[in-house]
């Protein structure tokens, strides 16, 4: 009874709103009351048609939300009588209510010829549609050049249920190369699990359209465990365009796999067997993937003359130090130019990247005149590693006679240089610190090394030859430093000062900055060719070492 109340109460307070003399926000008022009341459909679907916009827009909202089924049959008796617009509103309506048994109205319309109603049509078929609706939206998403192909496809990618994915999958085994391949790639945009044996199966099929979208599905979905099975295909791949997509799908699926072992060891493997075209397309993925699991069997792969080009060519696109021998190697003694060009072009390419550790770039710069006789090319490198290698500064003060045998920037991870079996210079103690430093301030001097005391080993050092122990210092911050300097011989240190406690600076204009000094070594004191050199705080928070740096009697 207290329903029926309500219902009563808001039919009286529509009532005089409603007539079309009344102002337009009064009609919309009482339609909303009149949705409450007892004849609430009926007096909605009158409105559905009304001559004012705004009024039926109202109406079809209030149908749309309602919980009376009956609403769902108002909105499909207006679609017959509604001009183009108002089907599209009325259209989007039925589709948002779910209710599957609007079909029947809404699929004539997607063969009209208004395209904002057609396309509101297809939209509502997807959402509504099950099976049945496939046959009805294939041949609108198959029509080249139609407005509303990409609706229709979307609506058959969002179509649910298993009967509807059913349907896909048995278009996709059947019927011509294009229907095929067109119900695959369906299938493929609504990434259904269950069809993962579909795809491979394209992309085996006899049709290269069919295989085509096979292999752009498999990249586009890729699985791990889908790995093997796809180099098993690539390997046997005899067609450009199959290599080319089992290359790509490869790829994507061999990334997933963490274990860069398990990622390479198959493919180096299957290019032993693999036909010319397929093995080159194993060599690019070891480049790919890079890592020192495949730099073994790239180097093996350049050696073959199926494999060379495409080795060569990763080979001088590898990211790493490690390449650089053989790419020196490369652009000396290849009889193929254009590997020579791309094995300079990728010296240049690692000498300029940051990532490059700093020693590696350095290399490659130092020993460009084995690679190119260019003149401009030589200039540049010099140039580049000057302005790279903080030890060049140095050789304009070295003494005469004398050469660089080992260099550190002590404020990096590096903590030992030299050359093997020759003298070399190792940082034992002292933490890593950056100062806050102008432009025109070397990095190397900004970073030091700190502590009570820094310590440094000299080993290998020959009797009676001259040595001298370089170092920069810089009391950046104005800590008031004061350290001294000693040295010792042998494994049981006696320590000597050879600079008693100074101020780790100089003086530029007036203004305090860096310096930088040499003090010989005696090697005839060393006690099995070590020395010991240790920086001692005498005054201030501690002592500090930007750089050290050993010179050699040449």
């Amino acid at each position: 009874p207290s329903d029926r109340v309500f219902a009563l109460a808001t039919a009286g307070i529509a009532r005089p709103l409603l007539p079309v003399d009344q102002p337009r926000n009064h009609r919309m008022a009482g339609l909303v009351a009149a949705s409450r009341s007892a004849d609430g459909i009926a007096t909605l679907s009158t409105a559905l048609l009304d001559a004012d916009e705004a009024v039926a827009a109202v109406a079809v909202v209030l149908l749309e939300t309602s919980v009376d089924p009956k609403a769902t049959a108002a909105l499909m008796d207006a679609l017959k009588a509604a001009n183009p617009d108002r089907q599209a509103n009325l259209l989007e309506a039925l589709a948002n209510r779910g209710d599957a048994s609007a079909l029947p109205a809404i699929a004539p319309l997607i063969s009209g010829t208004n395209v904002p109603v057609r396309i509101a049509a297809l939209r509502a078929i997807g959402l509504l549609g099950g099976p049945d609706a496939v046959a009805m939206l294939v041949p609108a998403a198959q029509s080249p050049g139609d407005l509303t192909a990409a609706t229709a496809r979307e609506s058959l990618v969002r179509l649910r249920g298993d009967a509807a994915a059913a349907a896909l999958r048995a278009g996709a085994s059947t019927g011509d190369a294009a229907s095929r391949a067109f119900h695959l790639s369906l299938l493929a945009s609504r990434a259904d699990p269950a069809v993962r044996d579909l795809l491979f199966q394209a992309a085996g099929d006899a049709s290269p359209q069919v295989r085509r979208v096979g292999w752009a599905a498999l990249a586009d979905q890729p699985a791990a465990a889908d790995y093997p099975r796809i180099l098993g295909l690539l390997a046997a791949a005899t067609e450009p365009a199959d290599i080319a997509g089992a290359e790509k799908a490869a790829f994507k699926a061999g990334s997933l796999i963490e274990n860069a072992a398990a990622r390479v060891q198959p493919v180096a493997a299957a290019i032993q067997a693999a036909p010319p075209a397929a093995a080159a397309s194993l060599a690019r993925l070891l480049g790919l993937f890079g890592g020192p699991e495949a730099i073994v069997p790239l180097r093996e792969a350049a050696a073959r003359d199926a494999t060379r080009d495409a080795a060569v060519r990763a080979l001088c696109a590898w990211n790493g130090p490690e390449v650089i021998d053989d790419l020196q190697t490369l652009a000396t003694t290849s009889a193929n130019t254009t590997h020579k060009a791309l094995a300079l072009r990728g010296l240049q390419r690692l000498a300029a990247k940051d990532k490059t550790p700093l020693d590696a770039r350095l290399r490659i710069l130092r020993e460009m005149p084995k690679v190119t006789q260019d003149p401009a090319l030589l200039e540049a490198a010099e140039q580049t590693r000057k302005t790279l290698d903080p030890s060049a500064r140095l050789e304009s003060a070295m003494p005469s006679g004398f050469a660089l045998a080992a260099y550190l920037d002590c404020g990096t991870a590096e903590t030992q240089a030299g050359r093997k079996g020759g003298a070399t210079l190792m940082l034992t103690q002292g933490q890593a610190y950056s100062f806050p430093a102008p432009e025109t301030t070397p990095a190397s001097v900004a970073t030091v090394a700190f502590g009570t005391t820094v310590s440094f080993k000299l080993e290998g050092l020959v009797p009676g030859r001259r040595y001298y122990f370089g170092f920069s210092w810089w009391d950046a911050d104005s800590g008031g430093r004061r350290q001294s300097i000693r040295m010792s011989g042998g494994a049981k240190p006696q320590w000597v000062t050879v600079l008693p406690a100074t101020e780790p600076l100089a003086y530029l204009a007036g203004k305090p900055t860096w310096a930088q000094a040499l003090l010989p070594v005696e090697a005839t004191a060393a006690d099995g060719g070590i020395v010991n050199v240790e920086f001692v705080k005498e005054a201030g928070p501690n002592a500090v070492v930007s750089e050290a740096w050993l010179l050699e009697e040449t």
